[in-house]
């Protein structure tokens, strides 16, 4: 039997039973509105210096699914390990947790030993062009776990993959990460 540790959060809505609970090595967030405040610690560990929070899109479209199990086949045909990411977000909202944090990612080539890699499904609309295709819940899970990860690393800045360098030619996050989490 899997375990279940619940998350302290709070939600701009007072209505609302906003919760997000982690399912062994998965999170689930349900029903999370607008994210007020996180509690301080989360059950990330600092076990090597992270300085950031890579943003990614699984490059596939919106009108398609490509779950976790779909991303692991994709990684080991590359010729990973396991999955390259940390974190993967599919459309639901639900959070996969890829690998450990302490574990070196292979999302990011030159920045792997500084940074944790966060990717959600989608960044290409129904014709195949690059576009913010994040869910509602997608978007709210993603400012949860940057939250978490800050807590934890709170020197490392939050960037999308096309702002590591001015030699990363993709458009991958397809959004402007920098500038969307400016304030966290």
């Amino acid at each position: 039997m899997e375990k279940k540790i619940k998350f302290n959060l709070e939600c701009y809505h007072q209505s609302c039973n906003c919760r997000s609970v982690r399912i062994g090595r998965r999170i689930r967030t349900e029903r999370l509105h607008g994210l007020r405040r996180m509690t301080a610690g989360s059950f990330y560990q600092n076990y090597r210096e992270v300085r950031l929070l890579v943003v990614h899109c699984s490059a596939t479209r919106c009108d398609r699914n490509f779950p976790v199990e779909a991303l692991h086949r994709c990684h080991l045909a590359r010729g990973f390990a396991s999955i390259g990411y940390h974190f993967y977000i599919t459309r639901d909202g639900e959070v996969h947790i890829c690998r450990p944090v302490h574990q070196i990612g292979a999302h990011a080539t030159g920045w792997n030993d500084k940074s944790i890699g966060i990717c959600y499904e989608g960044g290409l609309n129904e014709d195949g062009e690059t576009a913010d295709t994040r869910t509602y819940a997608q978007k709210c899970s993603l400012l949860y776990l940057l939250r978490q990860l800050k807590t934890d690393y709170p020197k490392a800045k939050i960037l999308g993959h096309y702002q590591l360098s001015k030699s990363v030619h993709k458009a991958c996050p397809c959004f402007d990460t920098k500038q969307e989490y400016r304030e966290i």
